[in-house]
């Protein structure tokens, strides 16, 4: 639980493709929300900083189970979490066989 923000997005097309950075592809806008977790599992999506057009503040749900964490019904693995870090790695987001790797800062 707690309130994160996301510091980077890295998408692969597949296993042997170069690193595309697509944090860089995001609008100012969506760079700086914030997604807080609920330990009730609930999950506050803010449009923190400069507001998007039309707002994109809502609520879902996350939940983890094993290594797996499931954010606004999209499950990845966790790759890394130190409590200051979150490093979720997702496959086949666009195409099967590809990866995008998503970091949260709390």
């Amino acid at each position: 639980a707690g309130n994160y923000k996301t510091i980077s997005v890295q998408y692969k097309a597949s296993v042997n493709a170069v690193e595309q950075d697509f944090f860089v592809m995001l609008n100012a806008c969506e760079k700086d929300d914030i997604i807080k977790l609920n330990a009730n599992g609930t999950a506050e999506y803010t449009d923190a900083g400069i507001q998007c057009n039309p707002n994109t503040s809502y609520t879902s749900t996350w939940s983890v189970n094993g290594s797996n964490i499931t954010m606004d019904g999209e499950t990845g693995a966790i790759k890394l979490y130190d409590c200051k870090k979150l490093v979720v790695a997702s496959s086949g987001v666009i195409v099967a066989g590809d990866q995008l790797t998503v970091t949260y800062q709390k």
